[in-house]
């Protein structure tokens, strides 16, 4: 799959080989596993918080 997109990109691009491409691809590889690992944190974080905020509500009777 990963191929076929550095392929069309090379197309695309006007690139003669696929040595600029792959730079374009890792590039952008790397940008997507930095905002994946970011979404992934905050997640985690908010899910936290949530627990908290279940854990300091308490029922009186």
């Amino acid at each position: 799959e990963c191929n076929v997109q550095a392929h069309a990109i090379m197309e695309a691009m006007g690139h003669s080989s696929m040595t600029v491409t792959d730079d374009y691809v890792r590039k952008a590889n790397k940008k997507r596993i930095a905002v994946d690992i970011a979404r992934a944190i905050n997640e985690r974080e908010a899910k936290r918080d949530a627990m908290k905020r279940r854990a300091a509500v308490r029922v009186v009777k």
